[in-house]
């Protein structure tokens, strides 16, 4: 056992991908409240990799599924952040 606090693990990150272009989900949440979990409107569009937008795994997934439920697109993946 040890005597000091143990350090949570970092989450993992991930990408969300769209295979076709090879460009990334970006986008800007606007917060109507003042509490975070709490969303007013979510821009999402395709860009290059390096204004990705970052999620857990659980979001990732949310993303995605709403990209295909709103586009009709299948053409998209999820990928992990490496490094």
């Amino acid at each position: 056992m040890s005597g000091g606090t143990e350090m949570a693990a970092p989450a993992e990150l991930f990408r969300v991908r769209h295979m076709f272009t090879a460009l990334y989900v970006a986008g800007t949440l606007r917060h109507a409240r003042t509490d975070a979990d709490l969303v007013d409107g979510v821009s999402l569009f395709l860009g290059r990799q390096a204004n990705a937008a970052l999620f857990d795994r659980t979001r990732a997934e949310r993303v995605a599924n709403a990209w295909i439920a709103l586009t009709g697109d299948n053409g998209i993946e999820i990928e992990p952040v490496e490094g």
